[in-house]
């Protein structure tokens, strides 16, 4: 039990926010034409399944930096979508 509190407590956005953060940031400055849909579904999905494994085993770090990465992904898709379609 006490293992798992000093878990919760470990500052994760250093672990998790270098993956995705620059991308949103080039997705602001630039567009997304060279980043696909696909890449960005696929990417999700694997997010997603190790979210749902996280839960099944109740590992309470692999949850908490899947649902963050989930939502920069979700980020990245929702700003792609919002700047093509006000390209066009």
């Amino acid at each position: 039990m006490r293992l798992e509190l000093r878990l919760l407590l470990v500052p994760l956005p250093p672990y998790v926010l270098p993956a995705f953060l620059p991308q949103i940031v080039k997705l602001r400055k630039q567009g997304g034409e060279d980043l696909s849909y696909s890449m960005l579904a696929v990417y999700l999905a694997g997010v997603l399944l190790w979210m749902i494994y996280g839960l099944l085993f109740h590992a309470a770090a692999v949850i908490w930096a899947n649902v963050i990465t989930f939502i920069l992904v979700a980020t990245s898709l929702i700003l792609k979508a919002n700047l093509e379609g006000s390209s066009s």
